[in-house]
Formats: structure tokens, sequence, C-alpha cells
């Protein structure tokens, strides 16, 4: 009997992407272990059947630019010279 392995890693090899990308797979569900649903990357399979739906896409993540302000005086991490 083989050891279990997650359920990320599983759909990473079988969908030949990234387990970032199975874990969305999995989150948006569209994976089914023996015919169930599973939601949790963590899962572990060892001999189950685990599938993907053909019509799982994965949606691109918008870019997202984060702007901070930073009054003078206040330390951020390194003093500053001064």
């Amino acid at each position: 009997m083989s050891d279990p392995v997650r359920l990320a890693k599983c759909v990473a090899d079988l969908a030949r992407c990234s387990r970032i990308e199975a874990e969305q797979y999995i989150k948006g569900g569209w994976v089914s272990v023996n015919g169930r649903v599973i939601e949790d990357p963590a899962h572990p399979v060892t001999t189950e059947s685990v599938t993907i739906d053909p019509a799982a896409q994965l949606e691109a993540v918008e870019p997202a630019t984060i702007l901070l302000h930073k009054p003078v005086g206040y330390v951020s991490g390194q003093p500053e010279p001064g």
C-alpha cells in the first residue's frame, strides 16, 4: 500500500499544474475523490479515484497596487539617517 499524499499534490500531477493552481481547483469545488467533491487541499489520498471537472477553468487574479503613507519620523524597519 502506498503512503497517502496531499490531494493538492495529486491534482498538480494530474492536471500538470502548480500546487497553488491545484489548490484553486480544489477550493473551487472542481475536484472529486471517489465521486465526492472535496474542498480540502490537505485531504490525504492513496488509491482513490481523483477527477477534475472538465469544465474547470482558473480565473486570473487581477494585480493589486497597495499604497502606504509613511509619515515623517515614523521608523519602518531600519533607522533612517539623519
